[in-house]
């Protein structure tokens, strides 16, 4: 492995209710979620998106 490389998280391959993937990691105590892209329509876009997880919001 790179020796300019520092570990700083995980992911967790999971699966939706609907049976999509998605990944789910902790870092600094915050907890996100990451999706493929499935509005992308050009190469230059992201190929997954990470959104946090909002303490108390449904």
């Amino acid at each position: 492995m790179d020796q300019n490389l520092n570990k700083v998280g995980a992911l967790w391959q999971n699966k939706s209710s609907e049976g999509n993937p998605y990944f789910s990691m902790e870092l600094n105590n915050q907890k996100y979620v990451i999706f493929p892209n499935n509005f992308k329509s050009e190469e230059k876009q992201p190929d997954f998106i990470v959104y946090e997880r909002v303490k108390g919001k449904k």
